[in-house]
């Protein structure tokens, strides 16, 4: 909202997507990143001791679809997504 207040102070009577466009033309950012840094991890490759990740996450995805290549038209027959989460000790 900080990044946007200048641009909602300029047009008060605007409306969210108005302000919204107004700031991509004006090439203001409106994202944010985040980043986490893991507590008790290090690994050493030359004595190939200690813990390199407290967790590991595994995943697939599949679907199924059904096009007609003249039209466009599609249809979802399945779909199916799997993870998996193993904590390292």
């Amino acid at each position: 909202m900080n990044r946007l207040q200048s641009i909602i102070n300029s047009d008060p009577k605007g409306t969210w997507e108005e302000w919204i466009k107004a700031a991509y033309f004006q090439r203001i950012s409106l994202s944010a990143t985040g980043f986490y840094r893991t507590p008790n991890i290090g690994y050493s490759f030359e004595t190939n001791t200690g813990n390199p990740f407290n967790y590991f996450t595994y995943g697939v995805a599949c679907t199924e679809v059904e096009i007609d290549c003249l039209t466009g038209d599609h249809e979802v027959h399945l779909m199916c997504i799997i993870m998996q989460f193993s904590i390292c000790n």
